[in-house]
Parts: C-alpha cells; structure tokens; sequence
C-alpha cells in the first residue's frame, strides 16, 4: 500500500483478508469469528470494496464530521496579529507568546468582528 496510512497495519491486513474471504464467497460471520473483525467494519469493507472496487474498500479515507469551527479568516486574522509585535499593540513584551497571543485573541476577536 503506497502513502502514509493512519491505520496499523494490522487492520489494514485484516480487512483486505476480509474482501479477500468474501470474494471467495465466504459470508460475514464466518469472517468475523476467523478475522476477529466486528461485522460494521466487514460490511463497511465490502460496501467501500463494491462501489469503488477492492484498492478503494481498503484505502483509509479522511472525513470531517462537521465544519470547523475556527474560520479562514479567523486564521488569517491571528496570523496578521502573531506577526506583529505585541508592542504595536499596546503591550509591554517585545515578543509573543503562545499564551498571551492567545490572550490577545479571546479579548479582540469579538471587536474584529470573528
């Protein structure tokens, strides 16, 4: 498998026997007592393995459950004050750190509008 995976190569092994079995024409609960997979996870692998074939049913995809909470032009925002110096900002250090940029941030973020 070429790429970085997040998977332990274990599972990855486990779930390509999986597909592996089913294409022999094995049904999901003897592959669950042989592999000692839960059954989501085998039919979650032979569903992924059927729409998009085998390399797509193992291949570990990324997801985000939700939206993220912290907007691009929020980050854009801290950026622009992380490079700066406290001083232009009415502060009596010469350099940030972490925990006074953040300071900094949850006391003027509401008044620039984020």
């Amino acid at each position: 498998m070429a790429g970085k995976t997040r998977r332990p190569a274990l599972v990855v092994s486990a779930e390509l026997r999986s597909c592996c079995a089913t294409l022999g024409g094995e049904g999901p609960a003897a592959i669950q007592h042989a592999l000692g997979l839960s059954r989501p996870t085998i039919y979650k692998c032979i569903d992924k393995a059927l729409a998009a074939g085998v390399g797509a049913g193992l291949k570990d995809h990324y997801h985000r459950p939700k939206e993220p909470l912290i907007t691009q032009q929020a980050k854009a925002w801290v950026l622009s004050i992380a490079c700066t110096k406290p001083t232009d900002h009415g502060l009596a250090a010469e350099l940030w750190t972490l925990s006074a940029l953040a300071r900094y941030t949850r006391e003027h973020a509401p008044a620039a509008g984020l």
